[in-house]
């Protein structure tokens, strides 16, 4: 399916257009709110072919599948893996999308692009520089493997893109082929990008990008938060913990579990995220874990009515750790890990504590400040009171997403 000649407000290019991961979620509120209560005329071009129920069947938004699917799933991998380094077919859709979608006032949104669209989209894109603005929800525009982390030494990288020491480190979460791969379509990357507008989710990730880019000059605008304001909730009469993260080395929940165990933690834990089943590698020893799985935002708010703080372990910079500025508005505080930009909401709304998650006598600290009924209510109330000033929601978000993208 090709888009027919008409005018449109915005052009979002994605991996997803359905909801299956933080990212998506985002771009789904973005379309939403602008085609329906902008009452913008939006295209979202997405390199799979599902689209959320919530953007069928408005008049304002057409949807196009330029891509055949995540490079990874495909039946032929060889050919999956050579397609994801550069995509002709990618690059073909698009071309004729962008030529016939395209007008004087279009601006257009990339979010994500690396598991089903590749670098091909960026050589279109070239045509496109002034109108286009790209989100960085990771960091696959500056690193090749989109974190700035060491999967196998469950610590931040600082290796320079690219450099010989970048390229010989065995950094990958797969194993070194793939980082070989990796290498190649960030190479492919940087020899046809051209120049566009980046936007960053947190100033936080703006300084990890700085701090690798010297060059990098995005703006920053922080992704929605789906809360809708009720009563604060009471977190220092709760008794129950709250973790959020699957069983992946970058989380950070096998490290928290030690020192947990070591500290004969006695709270029962509620984790999100993940299944028991998930966690049979990780060693919980003696602690009280409910594994609720991936929960709908209903769900979550119900596990988040029990808690009495949020840890959010996360051993990666994150780009913005939306679960952490979340908890904040309903009122549980955060004992957040100060290597990720969950930071900066918990020091934002002052709603919390951190700690380095490499000496575990700072998060013992951090545990035993929030055993007194009284450290609790006094974060769970500034944090609220402070988010509820000026509520970072999809109104919010897209009021900056226009001004910014004029």
């Amino acid at each position: 399916m090709n888009v027919k000649p008409t005018e449109y407000s915005y052009i979002i290019i994605t991996d997803h257009g359905d909801i299956n991961g933080g990212l998506a979620k985002v771009v789904v509120s973005q379309v939403e709110e602008l085609a329906t209560n902008q009452d913008k005329r939006v295209l979202i071009l997405t390199g799979s072919s599902k689209l959320s129920v919530s953007l069928k069947n408005n008049e304002n938004i057409d949807h196009v599948v330029i891509g055949k699917g995540e490079y990874l799933l495909r039946p032929n991998r060889i050919k999956g893996a050579i397609d994801g380094l550069f995509d002709f077919y990618v690059l073909k859709q698009l071309k004729r999308n962008l030529g016939k979608g395209v007008s004087l006032n279009t601006r257009i949104l990339v979010h994500g692009w690396s598991k089903s669209l590749s670098p091909s989209i960026f050589w279109v894109l070239r045509k496109y520089g002034k109108i286009t603005y790209c989100w960085n929800h990771d960091y696959f525009l500056h690193c090749p493997n989109g974190g700035y982390f060491d999967y196998n030494k469950k610590v931040s990288c600082r290796e320079k893109p690219l450099s010989l020491s970048c390229i010989k480190r065995d950094c990958d979460s797969r194993s070194y082929y793939f980082k070989v791969w990796r290498v190649l379509r960030f190479f492919i990357l940087k020899a046809v990008r051209g120049f566009f507008k980046e936007i960053a989710v947190t100033d936080a990730s703006a300084n990890v990008i700085s701090e690798y880019s010297s060059d990098y000059k995005g703006r920053v605008i922080p992704n929605p938060i789906d809360i809708y304001k009720k009563p604060r909730i009471q977190a220092e009469l709760n008794d129950y913990v709250v973790i959020v993260g699957r069983p992946s080395p970058e989380k950070g929940i096998d490290k928290l579990f030690e020192t947990l165990k070591d500290v004969n933690y006695y709270r029962k834990v509620f984790i999100i995220g993940g299944l028991e089943s998930d966690y049979e590698g990780v060693d919980s020893g003696h602690l009280s874990i409910e594994y609720c799985g991936w929960l709908d935002k209903t769900e979550v708010e119900k596990v988040m009515c029990k808690a009495r703080y949020l840890i959010f372990p996360s051993l990666w910079h994150e780009a913005q750790g939306l679960v952490v500025t979340e908890a904040i508005a309903m009122g549980v505080p955060v004992i957040c890990a100060e290597v990720n930009c969950g930071v900066e909401a918990v020091e934002k709304f002052k709603a919390g504590r951190l700690y380095d998650p490499y000496n575990s006598s700072t998060l013992v600290s951090a545990l035993e400040h929030f055993e007194l009924d009284a450290n609790v209510e006094i974060y769970s109330e500034n944090g609220y009171q402070s988010y509820w000033l000026k509520p970072e929601d999809i109104k919010n978000h897209i009021t900056q997403v226009i001004k910014i993208c004029r």
